[in-house]
């Protein structure tokens, strides 16, 4: 029957998300992982994957969960100018969904990478809406 048949090609894609979902789970590990190791750039390309993923399945705690990662992993990195672009971003996811710890943790990254790249006011006011969240 079609409605039987319906229900089984929803079942299928529960299952094709279920298994998406759990490979960008696995993917988040492993850039945490590669950052635990110092190896930035494999938790670079980890967290990308992951992210892309997340975003795909529309999963907005692991997206933020991804975001964390990639920023971390361009501080490990030393590369500033990424981090500053994924911190941004990050903060902005955070405050979109209304987590006020991880907009306060992602504010925070985002000031580091401001003091970074020597944006010393764009910093301060980064670190005043961290104390404010």
């Amino acid at each position: 029957s079609p409605r039987l048949a319906a229900s089984f090609g929803d079942c299928r894609a529960m299952e094709r998300a279920r298994r998406t979902t759990e490979q960008a789970r696995a993917l988040l590990e492993k850039a945490h992982r590669g950052l635990a190791r110092d190896e930035p750039q494999d938790a670079w390309q980890a967290a990308k994957q992951a992210l892309e993923i997340f975003r795909e399945v529309g999963d907005e705690e692991g997206k933020e969960r991804a975001l964390m990662a990639a920023v971390s992993s361009r501080f490990a990195a030393s590369d500033a100018a990424a981090a500053l672009e994924v911190a941004r971003e990050t903060a902005e996811s955070y405050r979109n969904v209304g987590d006020r710890k991880g907009q306060a943790s992602a504010l925070r990254m985002l000031a580091s990478a401001l003091a970074d790249q020597g944006s010393l006011r764009e910093a301060c006011a980064a670190a005043e809406s961290y104390r404010n969240v």
